[in-house]
């Protein structure tokens, strides 16, 4: 049987330091890549986005935005 291969969706954090951070899309495991990335301060990163940029309409661009949204409005500002 032959293994599928996994493909990473887009997503690209970009940090402007005193501005804040841009995310350039967010695929559907963004979130996750984020936490996994973060640790435990993945939570001052979600505090940090100041915009969420989405480059079209395909899911692998925008599936994940629900999900950070959610989880960005569980940070306590």
């Amino acid at each position: 049987k032959k293994k599928k291969k996994k493909l990473l969706e887009t997503a690209i954090l970009l940090n402007i330091y005193k501005y804040g951070c841009l995310l350039m899309d967010c695929g559907s495991n963004t979130y996750a890549q984020l936490a996994r990335k973060f640790g435990p301060s993945v939570k001052d990163v979600l505090k940090k986005i100041k915009a969420i940029w989405i480059s079209h309409r395909h899911p692998d661009h925008h599936a994940g935005l629900h999900q950070v949204l959610i989880e960005r409005e569980n940070v306590r500002f």
